[in-house]
């Protein structure tokens, strides 16, 4: 009687705890306003930039191709100063613990993909972060735009 409880009690964790790539997939979609830019070199300094823009996410589905994002971000370093001006569409994998983001050109072929890392994703935060080909850290920190 004790094991009937135990797989009754045990089966709804399971379910939920099942979901985190849809939690995570509900929780990106939307428009995010750029809060912080944390860029860490090979060495392990870190540099801070001034930053303005904003990363959307549409349609972020598991199951769907057409998971879309595009960014408009500029960033300015004490000695350097660029921009993130890119679209293309995500694919969410490791349970939603990563993505891959696949940069498209205008003519909508891929051109790169970078596997992110989702640190932080709630209704109102979201943390990302990825290496370069040159192993430098980029950390973005977002904010829900309403």
């Amino acid at each position: 009687m004790l094991n009937r409880i135990f797989i009754f009690l045990l089966f709804p964790i399971l379910v939920i705890s099942c979901d985190k790539e849809k939690s995570a997939q509900k929780k990106i979609d939307g428009t995010w306003e750029i809060i912080s830019y944390k860029r860490t070199e090979a060495n392990g300094l870190n540099f801070y930039a001034s930053v303005s823009g904003e990363m959307n996410f549409t349609s972020v589905d598991h199951f769907k191709e057409n998971s879309l994002y595009s960014s408009n971000v500029t960033y300015s370093f004490d000695a350097e100063s660029g921009y993130f001006y890119e679209n293309g569409r995500i694919e969410m994998i490791d349970k939603g613990r990563y993505m891959n983001v696949i940069k498209m050109n205008s003519s909508n072929l891929p051109i790169d993909t970078i596997k992110y890392r989702i640190l932080v994703s709630t209704n109102t935060d979201l943390q990302l972060e990825f290496s370069d080909n040159v192993s430098r850290v980029h950390n973005f920190i977002f904010k829900k735009k309403k």
